[in-house]
């Protein structure tokens, strides 16, 4: 990350996995972020 851009804060937003991702874990997976802070983040 750069000195000029502002970290991004993913809280209340959904991560859903790209068509492409061959991964056993997270393919086709949709991710709902209830916290992002520089601490951590929590997703269901």
């Amino acid at each position: 990350m750069t000195g000029d851009s502002a970290p991004m804060n993913l809280t209340n937003h959904f991560l859903i996995a790209m068509p492409g991702l061959e991964d056993s874990l997270f393919g086709k997976s949709v991710v709902y972020v209830c916290e992002h802070t520089p601490r951590g983040a929590l997703g269901l």
